[in-house]
């Protein structure tokens, strides 16, 4: 009796078992794939470069030809982009996506067969940058701008982090504004700005790109330069006079501002008279005949001399003091005299390597004329040969 109640209990429970399977086949049976679910091959190979406000996906073309397109998904599949494999060429999908904010995104690419299925995805985060970033960015300095002729030559500082290269604006001789022919790159520091109007600002700003990123980007504003470009007296203005019994021949003094560098019939050289070339200080006094607002503001000097390869002898100046002012110097003032002068602005000694020599002034100063002194000599004689002497500054009035 026992077994055949347990039997009649067995039945009852294989039964109701059977109704509940038939009951769970009802409800899931919607989500069985007769064979399994057939997974297209997701996306390999997948890398990316951030650009600016945008990104740039790249991953290998599928090898199973059932692939026949992807999909990009971003913002949690808010947005989306689908691409066909059949226009790809090389082997490798590139996709830019633009008009990002300055933020992370996470992008998904999956693959899709002909009938619609779909593959895993494969995620990439990626930050674009933008002006955030721009912002963080230095700009480089410009250290100096000198006219050339007619052309401005320009000295860039140090570069920053991530510059890639620095263009300028400035106003050519008509007086307009335009901009550089091209770029300063990076790793260089000076560069010309054909036709340039002298004694004026100009601007510039630099682009930059981080490591690897796609896209450079320009400074959004220019930066103005703090001072003008300078340039050399015009010395078909000036007169320029010398201690007596300082000229050689025909070698007279207002040759040093003639314009002409390396003629040896235009230049100043001092006396071979025994009873006066060895007589200290010697002194040039240039008269630049600008005055009132017109004076020019100095700020460097340059010396030529004989420019012969084999002329090292033969460069004479050493020791000299400049000294700027609105009263004519004296010519013939004696070394004790000399203190009537003021403070020289610049002080240095030349050397007789080169025939080229540049001299800054320590403190900027404004003036009409100029007195060179000359001090000694490199010849035991005491003989100074001058072929050419630049003043340059700027006429503030002039500075826009």
């Amino acid at each position: 009796m026992k077994r055949l109640t347990s039997c009649v209990l067995t039945l009852i429970a294989m039964a109701f078992g059977f109704s509940s399977c038939d009951k769970q086949d009802d409800t899931y049976g919607q989500y069985v794939v007769n064979g399994g679910y057939n997974y297209p091959a997701k996306p390999i190979d997948v890398s990316f470069s951030s650009g600016y406000n945008r990104v740039r996906l790249k991953w290998a073309e599928p090898l199973d030809p059932a692939v026949k397109t992807a999909k990009v998904y971003w913002d949690n599949y808010a947005d989306s982009l689908t691409l066909d494999y059949s226009s790809v060429v090389d082997g490798y999908v590139s996709v830019v996506i633009d008009q990002l904010e300055e933020r992370s995104y996470s992008f998904d690419i999956v693959n899709f067969d002909g009938q619609g299925n779909r593959s895993l995805a494969s995620e990439v985060t990626v930050s674009p940058y933008g002006n955030g970033w721009l912002a963080t960015h230095a700009e480089r300095r410009l250290s100096w701008a000198q006219m050339d002729g007619d052309n401005a030559v320009v000295t860039m500082g140090t570069p920053m982090d991530e510059m890639v290269a620095t263009k300028f604006r400035y106003r050519d001789s008509s007086g307009q504004w335009v901009e550089s022919p091209g770029a300063l790159p990076c790793e260089e520091s000076v560069m010309e700005l054909p036709n340039a109007l002298k004694g004026k600002l100009l601007e510039y700003k630099s682009a930059y790109c981080p490591k690897a990123g796609i896209d450079t980007v320009w400074n959004l504003n220019w930066s103005r330069s703090n001072k003008p470009i300078v340039y050399n007296i015009d010395g078909g203005k000036c007169s320029v006079t010398v201690t007596d019994n300082q000229i050689y021949s025909n070698f007279t003094p207002e040759k040093i501002v003639d314009g002409v560098k390396d003629n040896s019939d235009s230049r100043w050289f001092s006396s071979f008279n025994s009873s006066y070339r060895n007589k200290w200080p010697k002194i040039v006094c240039i008269d630049t005949k600008l005055n009132g607002d017109n004076r020019m503001t100095f700020t460097n000097f340059k010396f030529y001399e004989n420019p012969a390869i084999d002329a090292e002898t033969q460069r004479y100046i050493k020791a000299v003091d400049i000294y700027v002012g609105d009263k004519l110097f004296n010519v013939n003032a004696s070394s004790s005299q000399l203190s009537s002068f003021g403070t020289p602005i610049a002080q240095t000694t030349l050397n007789t390597l080169g025939y080229e020599f540049e001299k800054f002034v320590d403190e900027e100063t404004l003036g009409r004329y100029i007195a060179i002194v000359f001090k000694n000599s490199f010849s035991s004689v005491g003989y100074i040969d001058l072929w050419e002497f630049e003043a340059y500054g700027y006429v503030e009035s002039e500075v826009d």
